[in-house]
């Protein structure tokens, strides 16, 4: 997985917010996508306190900021016992949604329950931010304490977290259903999301017909580029299916979809006649004239 929105700050720079049972008590922080594509989990740097008190939560990945509130696109619930007592990272993982470039989104955490009077008040999870620095990523802090209470806005203060950002191969040349391709194409593709990473190795297939890629369709494996020549093998007139799989474990980069392209057709040469069938010698190699002998130095042909 990789996290193209990292909160990562310095410890020593840290103070953590208790997260009480009050009802209707939420927290969250807004961030701007620097480029459109798929996030899958959101990591927070937090603990759950050793007081033997839990309570359930909700974790929310909406558009906007929070407040005025804004679509949801992610929820996840989870109860504070599942979280450790020791600072660390959590990680929330969910279906995939695609972010556009260009627009603020934040994730909200809230309490669920109406606690009993009893814990409210009682911190159960703490989270950890930096207090004062400059704002990451346009991103800003809000609070707010109570069910029906005002938000509390603070830009000057940074939770840690990160945003987890699926990649894909995309963008294959030849594109996808293209025709007129030559028998020595050069296969190209793209990583989208953070891009291609050290680790990252690729096995390409290739099959005339039909996608039921089999041993005998790879082309090569262990690519670590994003392209791969093909120098012979191809035929004219063919339709061919290609897909890119990715050789190294990584949940967060599946294999390509599966493209196709056609190759040109072979013009054949065709005999030019006149209008009495006669060849014309255009686009032909015909023989005009025919020979009847060569001898003494010279040819002797019909006239």
């Amino acid at each position: 997985m990789s996290f193209i929105i990292e909160q990562l700050l310095s410890n020593a720079h840290m103070d953590v917010w208790s997260f009480d049972a009050t009802d209707g008590r939420r927290m969250g922080q807004s961030f701007t996508m620097p480029y459109t594509s798929s996030v899958s989990q959101i990591q927070l740097y937090m603990r759950r306190t050793d007081n033997g008190w839990t309570e359930d939560y909700r974790l929310m990945l909406k558009t906007g900021v929070p407040g005025p509130g804004g679509s949801t696109h992610a929820i996840v619930n989870f109860n504070s016992s599942t979280i450790s007592t020791t600072l660390s990272w959590v990680t929330f993982e969910f279906t995939p949604v695609e972010l556009t470039e260009g627009n603020t989104y934040h994730w909200l955490l809230r309490q669920m329950n109406n606690a009993g009077d009893d814990i409210i008040n009682t911190p159960i999870l703490q989270l950890y931010f930096q207090v004062g620095g400059s704002v990451y990523a346009g991103g800003d802090m809000y609070v707010r304490t109570n069910s029906g209470g005002s938000w509390t806005i603070r830009s000057d203060w940074d939770h840690r977290f990160t945003v987890g950002i699926g990649r894909q191969i995309e963008n294959p040349t030849p594109s996808d259903i293209d025709t007129s391709i030559g028998l020595a194409p050069l296969l190209q593709w793209e990583i989208g999301g953070v891009g291609l990473q050290e680790n990252d190795s690729f096995s390409v297939y290739l099959k005339a017909g039909d996608s039921d890629f089999g041993e005998d369709d790879l082309l090569q494996s262990g690519i670590e580029d994003l392209d791969l020549q093909i120098i012979s093998g191809l035929s004219y007139n063919t339709l061919y299916y290609w897909q890119v799989q990715i050789d190294t474990a990584d949940d967060a980069l599946p294999d390509s979809d599966v493209w196709s392209f056609t190759t040109l057709v072979f013009a054949y040469p065709v005999v030019s006649v006149d209008g009495s069938s006669n060849p014309t010698g255009i686009n032909n190699m015909v023989t005009l004239k025919r020979v009847v002998v060569a001898a003494n130095d010279g040819v002797f042909y019909e006239t």
